[in-house]
């Protein structure tokens, strides 16, 4: 100990940068091919009933959503002009979040289209 040297001001800067570095490529998320770096799931539904700004669809059979909720409310993306008929099949593209309650929600839609 009575022979303890401080580090060089270049090791102890060199090292804090190393650090910093290592931290920033652990937050960064790899973008997808489509630049967007929100990753996106999509499932077939049944719509069941149609509310102002949402609709209560039903995931059909062998869905992961299914899982989650035998029921989901989904918020209309913004914009949405589709209006389509209750019982009809549609497949929506969200954000991967459902909040697990009954019926369950997911709150980030990006698009909803009628299947085919």
């Amino acid at each position: 100990m009575l022979n303890y040297k401080k580090p060089v001001f270049w090791v102890i800067l060199t090292v804090i940068l190393l650090c910093v570095t290592t931290a920033i490529l652990f937050m960064v998320m790899p973008r997808s091919e489509g630049g967007e770096s929100t990753p996106t799931f999509s499932f077939e539904a049944r719509v069941l009933e149609k509310y102002e700004g949402e609709w209560l669809v039903e995931p059909l059979e062998g869905t992961n959503e299914r899982r989650s909720s035998d029921k989901i409310n989904v918020r209309l993306p913004d914009g949405f002009e589709g209006d389509y008929e209750t019982e009809s099949i549609i497949i929506i593209t969200y954000d991967g979040m459902i909040q697990e309650l009954y019926p369950a929600i997911i709150p980030n839609v990006f698009e909803i289209k009628l299947a085919e």
